[in-house]
């Protein structure tokens, strides 16, 4: 089993075969773009803002027999999740795909695909303990651009390497969401007043009326 204790882990839900774990991967933005928030870019380079979704299932046995995945989600995202939670909505679905790095000599691409669902009756409609299901892959593809220059994942070309879900209530699914939700917060009123204030004195530096 993967080690549980790493120091940007900001909550964790585990069972007797699965574990999702969310991860610290935020970046604040630059003076730049301050307005941001998160993320942005850096002398050209793109810096990333995110929290990190751990998926592991070690049904199989654990060591070399568990099947990792690693997805990444937005702050948005996040915030999204922990407003259904709290609605308390009874139906829910997220869906995504990524295809990002640089291509292999075959020309393929990471992907990662990450689907968050609630459905709080079964197909018999008796009303489910578990009514969420997370469930994510990681694989590789060819990317291709759309007219408006946005990259996807060629049709066809997908081959997953990797893929496992979970199953979880609505209270420690909002455990482990809302903890992430406020983490955020805690993060923005940390680290980015310093890059509003400089962000802003840059901007009106620059601003020529």
């Amino acid at each position: 089993m993967e080690k549980k204790n790493n120091a940007n882990a900001i909550s964790v839900y585990q069972t007797d075969k699965r574990l999702i774990e969310l991860r610290d991967k935020l970046n604040s933005s630059t003076p730049e773009n301050y307005a941001k928030l998160h993320g942005g870019e850096e002398n050209g380079k793109k810096i990333y803002s995110n929290i990190g979704v751990v998926l592991l299932d070690y049904s199989n046995g654990t060591g070399s027999n568990t099947v990792k995945v690693y997805v990444n989600v937005s702050p948005e995202d996040i915030f999204w999740l922990n407003c259904a939670l709290s609605q308390g909505r009874q139906e829910f679905l997220m869906e995504q795909q990524k295809i990002f790095g640089l291509p292999d000599e075959n020309g393929y691409s990471k992907c990662t695909k990450l689907r968050i669902v609630r459905e709080g009756v079964d197909k018999s409609g008796a009303v489910r303990r578990y009514p969420w299901c997370i469930s994510a892959e990681n694989g590789l593809g060819i990317a291709a651009k759309t007219a408006i220059g946005g990259t996807f994942c060629k049709g066809g070309t997908y081959k997953c390497t990797s893929k496992a879900y979970i199953m979880v209530s609505d209270e420690d699914l909002f455990r482990l969401v809302n903890r992430a939700a406020r983490y955020i917060e805690l993060f923005e009123r940390t680290y980015c007043p310093s890059v509003i204030e400089a962000g802003r004195a840059l901007n009106n530096s620059n601003q020529n009326f």
